[in-house]
């Protein structure tokens, strides 16, 4: 009988397998299948929270603009409104005491005024009078934008009516001169061809300076006075105080 020879495996593949099968732990598999469950959850938790937070601000952000727009700015013009100037006055009086140590800088005012407004409104209606304030601001916000640093940073407030305030910080009471003078050149060589017939438009202005937070108000008083005394001494002029 013929003999069969044994069959041997190599020792590789006998280790192989005789080496015992891994154990497959069903709760550890479990546990971290529910962690990376809530690690995904929580992850598209936050995702939602800041599209609804994005959401919210596109929406909350022009609202509340608009809000304080209105609270202080003036519909008509875009201008300051009396709120928003002595808000503006209140914040620049603030600043002196970074210049508490540098007398020749301060706060200048320049007040001007429409010149026969009234006459326009009574002639060509008040459509047409609030086309012409809306004329003047742009052109003096033309000469402000146009200018000097000093210009460019100043606030411009419809206090009431057809009168405006410009408050220029840092300027001095030849600065504001010189400001005022440029816008009321602006405004002389103006003419609204929005009517029936074509409008002039003119302005007369008052302008002071003040060096201390306690002569603010003395200083706009003092404006007032020589935006008084330029329509005594026949309009479209700018008076120093």
């Amino acid at each position: 009988m013929p003999r069969v020879a044994a069959q041997h495996c190599c020792p590789s593949r006998r280790c192989r397998l005789a080496s015992p099968q891994p154990v497959v732990n069903v709760d550890l598999v479990g546990k971290q299948l529910d962690s990376y469950r809530r690690k995904i959850v929580n992850n598209l938790a936050l995702a939602l929270v800041f599209a609804a937070y994005n959401i919210v601000l596109a929406f909350l952000v022009p609202w509340v603009g608009g809000l304080y727009r209105k609270a202080y700015h003036d519909e008509l013009t875009g201008a300051l409104n009396r709120r928003g100037g002595e808000k503006a006055l209140a914040k620049q009086a603030k600043r002196f005491r970074k210049w508490k140590r540098r007398p020749t800088l301060g706060l200048a005012f320049i007040v001007f005024d429409l010149d026969n407004f009234k006459s326009i409104n009574d002639s060509h209606g008040h459509g047409a009078g609030d086309a012409v304030l809306q004329a003047a601001v742009q052109l003096v916000s033309d000469c402000c934008r146009s200018g000097d640093k000093l210009s460019r940073v100043a606030n411009l407030a419809r206090m009431g009516g057809e009168e405006f305030l410009l408050v220029l910080p840092g300027a001095s009471i030849e600065d504001a001169a010189r400001i005022a003078e440029r816008m009321r050149a602006a405004l002389d060589t103006h003419v609204y061809y929005g009517g029936t017939a074509p409008i002039k438009i003119s302005a007369s202005f008052g302008v002071a300076h003040s060096r201390s937070v306690l002569q603010i108000r003395d200083a706009l008083a003092r404006a007032d006075a020589a935006l008084y005394l330029a329509k005594e001494g026949g309009r479209n002029h700018v008076v120093l105080a």
